[in-house]
């Protein structure tokens, strides 16, 4: 009886080892690291112009509706924050 329950944990063992060697573990990925994007804040541009030409460049940039009056782009150039989308924009303006 010993003999035949030896032989039966042997056989168990194989078939344990057999079964854990045919898992495979899948190792979770890093996230991907988006590249960094070109800055282009307009804090500036909001913060150290007129209400009203500020009110202008945040519709601009949450609706993207550009409406910058020639008024505002002047603000703007003073301001001089070159990598503000809106102050591309406002060279087409004049």
């Amino acid at each position: 009886m010993a003999r035949a329950s030896g032989w039966l944990f042997s056989l168990f063992m194989c078939l344990v080892l057999a079964v854990a060697s045919s898992v495979t573990v899948v190792y979770p990925q890093p996230w991907p690291v988006p590249a960094p994007k070109q800055k282009a804040d307009c804090y500036k541009s909001v913060t150290e112009t007129p209400r009203k030409c500020a009110a202008q460049v945040l519709q601009a940039l949450l609706y993207g509706d550009v409406h910058i009056t020639k008024d505002c782009c002047e603000a703007l150039r003073r301001v001089g924050e070159e990598t503000c989308s809106i102050c591309h924009m406002c060279r087409s303006i004049g």
